[in-house]
């Protein structure tokens, strides 16, 4: 019965990535045109790490704990 049921959620998991491959097909599209997402990455990931940074300070605090 264990090798069924790993044999099942391996196919839950190929249907699951079959879906979202055909569901995104854009970023398919974007992988193939080169260089462009290296480009943008570069140029969008600095500013996106500075402000997410700055947000994650403010969430900063204590947490206590009472067991009695």
């Amino acid at each position: 019965m264990g090798h069924y049921a790993g044999a099942v959620s391996l196919s839950a998991a190929s249907l699951v990535a079959l879906l979202v491959v055909s569901v995104c097909p854009e970023s398919r599209c974007r992988a193939a045109s080169g260089g462009e997402w290296r480009d943008r990455f570069l140029s969008e990931a600095p500013r996106k790490w500075e402000a997410y940074r700055s947000f994650a300070k403010r969430l900063q605090g204590t947490n206590t704990h009472k067991t009695y």
